[in-house]
Parts: structure tokens; C-alpha cells; sequence
């Protein structure tokens, strides 16, 4: 049994104070295969991914298969989003390299609060956060 959703007083890399952890390594690759088909699912159709790193490689792994090469749309993809900081970073990164803002789409697994608006999650979890 793998214990991803941990509950303990910890600070988040935001800086805050949650108290609950969500440990998105201790999911099986059967659990991320599943998250990528829901990603899928929700933001078809997409050209190409690309993942925050850490913890949204092995997402962006497991959404190779659903590449559709003649769509323009580029998706970004994370664990968790607490602040949406860097979504937004890698957002303006692609947007630099020439990738249409309108183009670039996002989701991740879970979601601690507000996300942009161009990003989705499959989980939306909005905890009281000190």
C-alpha cells in the first residue's frame, strides 16, 4: 500500500503551512498511467508536452502515447500546482521560444488552490492554508 496522501503539519515550497502532504512519488506507474489517461481525456487534443520538473516527468511520460502530431496545442503538466508559479514560468518560457499564448494549455494532478486559468486538475483540493 503506497501512503501518497500523507497527514502531517509540513511547509510547502510556496512557503506556507499545509497539513497534509501529497507524496505524488509514492504512486505506481499503473496510478500515473491512469492520471495521464484522465490529462488526456480532458485537454485532447495536444502536439506536445512537456513536464515540470520533478514531479511532472513521469506524467509527461505517460501522455506520449496520446500525442496527436497535427495538433498546434501545447500542454504542460505538474504533480501538484500550489501557487501556479511555475506553470506560469514555463508558460512564459514556451511563449518566448514562439509558441502561441492561445496554444498552450496545462493540467496536473492535483491542485492545493486557485490555478490559472489555463490550467485544469483532475483533483482540486482547496485546504485552509496559514
Amino acid at each position: 500500500m503506497s501512503n501518497w496522501l500523507v497527514r502531517q503539519v509540513f511547509r510547502m515550497h510556496s512557503g506556507r503551512t499545509s497539513h497534509f502532504k501529497i507524496e505524488c512519488d509514492e504512486l505506481t506507474n499503473d496510478e500515473i498511467d491512469a492520471f495521464a489517461m484522465l490529462i488526456a481525456e480532458m485537454m485532447h487534443p495536444f502536439g506536445k508536452v512537456y513536464g515540470i520538473p520533478r514531479g511532472g516527468m513521469r506524467i509527461r511520460e505517460a501522455l506520449l502515447p496520446y500525442l496527436q502530431p497535427m495538433s498546434e496545442r501545447v500542454l504542460i503538466v505538474d504533480d501538484v500546482l500550489t501557487t501556479g508559479r511555475s506553470m506560469n514560468e514555463k508558460r512564459f518560457e514556451l511563449i518566448g521560444e514562439g509558441h502561441r499564448i492561445d496554444l498552450i494549455i496545462g493540467a496536473v494532478m492535483f491542485s492545493r488552490g486557485p490555478q490559472p486559468m489555463w490550467v485544469d486538475s483532475v483533483f482540486n483540493l482547496h485546504p485552509r492554508l496559514t
